[in-house]
């Protein structure tokens, strides 16, 4: 029986080997584990290309205008002392900047997050975050012209300014009737009280201008145009005052005369009558006294008691009474040579008539009032 059972298994057949030593039908696929990497690879870096390119076209994005629209244009005020997050999120606000971060990212990057200036700027979300940042690191802020015409008093320039909402007009007139001192010593001004020499002109200001920075530019403005301007006729007036006096001179021809060629006139009157020791009684004096401007003079008001009424006191007023331009300030300081030592308005022409002596002067007030 075992003889038989061992022909049997002589005669069986037994299983090839394989290289591996295993049987046919259980050696693995060596190209299977490869091909599944270099799929997995091949699926990370397209999600990773994709993931980068999207972060690129969002930066790309964020860094682009909000609007095509040139002409649309925002107004936007940077108070002092704001930080760079704040000044992102008024942008923000105002539809300037698709996105706070990467405005604040691109002016860290350009070095202009340190340098934001305040005041009131004129942007458009057709600008770029570059652009913005760029303007409001050079401080190119939105600016007013105003127009300060010749003759005004500080309380008046005041009130231009303050019509515009530019400045506070009782700080204004503080530190320019009680503070010129210092202002007014970086250009030689000898007086506290800077009537006079706030130059009258046409100026760019911006908003967030100060009271005393304003000033400062005026007095620098009277400087150049007056003192170096005029430099050759300062030297060579012959009026015979100093220059603060012929400022105070120049303040009263330019609030007396109303046409051009009689202001050298006036001021020889003026000059004449000072000479002889007479008292000026300039009625613009008057006025300036009473703090405001009237048409016509009443008896009552040549009393009012104030160091600049020439009606009661000799010799020129302590200082200015209003800021005049350059054309009465050559005429004071060259005034027509002549006799005359009386004028009288005539009417609303803005002209005089000049006379000698007293008895002239009521001739020619009886001849104007049509008695």
């Amino acid at each position: 029986m075992s003889e038989e059972r061992q022909e049997s298994e002589a005669q069986s057949p037994l299983p090839e080997p394989t290289p591996s030593g295993l049987p046919a039908e259980t050696e693995a696929d060596p190209a299977a584990p490869r091909r599944q990497s270099i799929w997995r690879r091949l699926a990370v870096a397209i999600a990773l290309l994709a993931a980068l390119a999207g972060a690129g076209y969002f930066g790309v994005w964020t860094l682009m205008p909000v609007s095509t629209d040139e002409k649309k244009v925002v107004i936007v005020e940077i108070p002092r002392n704001w930080g760079a997050r704040r000044i992102a999120d008024r942008l923000h606000e105002r539809g300037l900047i698709r996105n706070r971060t990467a405005f604040l990212l691109a002016g860290r990057l350009l070095g202009d997050l340190q340098h934001l200036k305040a005041g009131e700027y004129e942007l458009s979300p057709s600008m770029t975050p570059v652009e913005i940042l760029d303007k409001l690191a050079r401080g190119d802020v939105k600016a007013y012209w105003v127009t300060v015409p010749e003759g005004v008093t500080i309380k008046e320039i005041a009130a231009i300014f303050h019509k515009m909402r530019l400045i506070d007009p009782t700080r204004f007139v503080t530190l320019a009737t009680r503070g010129g001192m210092r202002i007014g010593a970086e250009y030689g001004v000898p007086r506290k009280n800077l009537e006079g020499y706030l130059f009258p002109d046409t100026y760019k200001v911006p908003r967030a201008i100060t009271e005393r920075e304003l000033i400062r530019i005026m007095v620098r403005s009277f400087h150049q145009q007056v003192e170096r301007g005029l430099a050759q006729e300062i030297a060579e007036r012959t009026n015979g005052l100093s220059l603060d006096e012929t400022i105070v001179l120049a303040s009263l021809v330019e609030r007396e005369a109303r046409v051009t060629e009689e202001r050298a006139r006036i001021a020889g009157v003026l000059v004449n009558r000072l000479r002889r020791g007479m008292r000026l009684e300039c009625d613009a004096t008057v006025q300036y006294a009473l703090g405001k401007t009237k048409e016509r003079l009443l008896y009552s008001d040549l009393k009012v008691d104030s160091p600049y009424n020439t009606y009661l006191n000799s010799g020129l007023p302590p200082a200015p009474i209003c800021n005049p331009g350059l054309a009465s300030i050559r005429a004071a300081l060259k005034p027509e040579k002549h006799g005359y030592l009386f004028y009288v308005a005539v009417g609303t022409t803005g002209r005089h008539i000049f006379t000698r002596t007293f008895a002239e002067h009521k001739a020619a007030i009886r001849k104007v009032r049509g008695g």
